[in-house]
């Protein structure tokens, strides 16, 4: 639940998980009091497209549509570390996984 926060200082929301980005965004547009048909006008998205996202964790969204969100919200990533484990790195592509051909 978000609290009364002062307009004129940036909210800071913090991920530490990927998974959690679409709490991220949710958050963002309410810190931001847009609805999600300003979010959609700001997007160049849906309404529709944005209480879909909404609803399913923006799980169904593109890639593009992720940065047009982002854009819209004018989110600003302050710093973004990627943590590669080259011991437990996995070598096989998992079951099901399409590669490309070669």
């Amino acid at each position: 639940m978000l609290k009364a926060h002062d307009r004129q200082t940036p909210l800071v929301l913090k991920l530490d998980d990927p998974n959690y980005l679409p709490q991220i965004l949710i958050k963002a547009r309410m810190g931001a009091k847009l609805s999600q048909k300003e979010l959609a006008d700001l997007s160049g998205l849906t309404e529709e497209q944005i209480c879909s996202y909404e609803a399913k964790n923006y799980h169904t969204a593109s890639v593009l549509d992720l940065f047009a969100v982002i854009d819209a919200l004018d989110l600003k990533i302050k710093t973004c570390e990627f943590l590669v484990p080259l011991d437990t790195l996995r070598r096989e592509s998992p079951p099901g996984f399409l590669t490309p051909a070669g």
